[in-house]
């Protein structure tokens, strides 16, 4: 925030501001247990990744 807050007060348009300040508090959604697996193999989390 104070990085963002100094380049405004350079005079910075806000669309500059957010491109250059990296996106701080974004999660990837929590994968459910009947969704299909992140790593790609076709199969549902449960059948897959989950059981490791």
């Amino acid at each position: 925030m104070r990085a963002m807050a100094a380049l405004l007060r350079q005079g910075r348009y806000a669309d500059e501001v957010m491109a250059q300040v990296p996106a701080a508090g974004k999660r990837q959604a929590k994968v459910g247990r009947n969704d299909p697996c992140p790593c790609g193999s076709g199969l549902k989390y449960k059948y897959c990744c989950q059981r490791t």
